[in-house]
């Protein structure tokens, strides 16, 4: 089976962030933060894919995006060991620091990668690809 083109899998993970992150400010607006905990922990993973599909296609540049993503996820939630996991992951990447902090409520902004490669726009994660059924490819 051959697996799913770089540019495809990043464009899976960053919908699967944008809904982690839309469902993340719902639930905490509704002041449930068990369910803003529960989603963090459920995406935790997509992050990290990311950093690694963006390096593998030399976007290192957009690395300080992919961060403020996981920090913005682990603020919503009130997760500090789960932002200090990620911190911890992400060093081990050697890419650089996040240049700004984001705050919330407040859109996700796109990095150049992000918008050349995301165009979609749905309120729910799309469809696996099929590579996912039995974990990536490498």
């Amino acid at each position: 089976m051959k697996p799913e083109p770089v540019d495809e899998r990043i464009r899976y993970y960053l919908k699967l962030l944008q809904f982690a992150l839309m469902e993340i400010r719902y639930w905490a607006a509704e002041g449930d933060a068990a369910r803003c905990h529960s989603i963090a922990y459920a995406f935790d993973h997509v992050p990290q894919v990311l950093l690694r599909l963006f390096e593998e296609r030399d976007l290192s540049a957009d690395a300080p995006w992919i961060r403020e993503r996981m920090h913005e996820i682990a603020r919503a939630a009130g997760w500090k060991p789960l932002l200090d996991q990620w911190e911890e992951q992400a060093s081990q990447v050697s890419l650089p620091p996040a240049t700004s902090s984001p705050t919330l409520p407040g859109s996700v902004r796109e990095s150049p990668a992000a918008d050349a490669l995301y165009t979609g726009g749905e309120e729910t994660p799309p469809e696996a690809p099929a590579w996912s059924q039995t974990g990536p490819q490498p």
